[in-house]
């Protein structure tokens, strides 16, 4: 079988192409990628595959705002009330 399924209309044609010299030998091969990605699934969901991408689950973070140069870079500035609604450059998480 060379490419394409079992049935696949494209398998029929390499086959036949393949055996125009009649010189065709098959020995062995198998191309799918549904064992590589079970594994690396299986990998990265796994305690040692979770380490090696370096994943902390989901945690909490502090935004500290657009940085000042880019505030800068636009000409924008927050208002007081952003600042003391919405920007907390002190309050811990």
């Amino acid at each position: 079988m060379v490419g394409g399924g079992k049935d696949a209309f494209i398998g029929a044609v390499h086959r036949m192409a393949a055996n125009l010299d009649g010189h065709i030998q098959f020995v062995c091969g198998a191309f799918s990628s549904l064992i590589r990605n079970l594994t690396s699934s299986g990998f990265y969901t796994s305690t040692i595959g979770i380490a090696d991408i370096g994943y902390k689950g989901n945690t909490q973070n502090q935004w500290n705002g657009v940085p000042d140069e880019v505030l800068k870079q636009y000409n924008i500035a927050y208002t007081e009330k952003e600042l003391k609604e919405c920007v907390s450059f002190d309050k811990p998480i």
